[in-house]
């Protein structure tokens, strides 16, 4: 899904809520498959990595990032279709991944449980 830096920085500007999450950065892809899970389970949604949680830019490695996801969804079942978009805002990188909403519980084995966000 491409957005306009416009309607990206609508989002950031409206802040978290149940379809969208901001990252500074992740910790591993357990972590990630994880956050997956938890957007995929309840409406899908938005997760912006580079971005603090008040919504100050603060930039991430792309590459980095995009491995994680990589890894993150071979820990999900059944397997998602994400989209992953690398964005430039404020002169920093900031990854941008599109959770769809899952047809049947995604589970990330990585822990064995299936996530809701609340």
């Amino acid at each position: 899904m491409k957005l306009s830096e416009e309607k990206v920085r609508a989002l950031i500007q409206q802040g978290e809520n149940d379809s969208v999450e901001f990252k500074v950065s992740l910790p591993d892809a357990s972590a990630l498959a994880q956050n997956i899970s938890a957007l995929a389970n309840t409406h899908g949604g938005t997760l912006f990595v580079g971005i603090e949680e008040s919504g100050k830019i603060a930039g991430t490695s792309p590459e980095q990032i995009i491995q994680l996801v990589e890894k993150a969804k071979e820990l999900l079942t059944p397997t998602l279709d994400l989209d992953v978009s690398t964005l430039v805002i404020d002169h920093k990188p900031v990854v941008m991944i599109s959770v769809p909403k899952a047809q049947q519980v995604v589970f990330s084995f990585s822990t064995g449980h299936f996530y809701n966000s609340f």
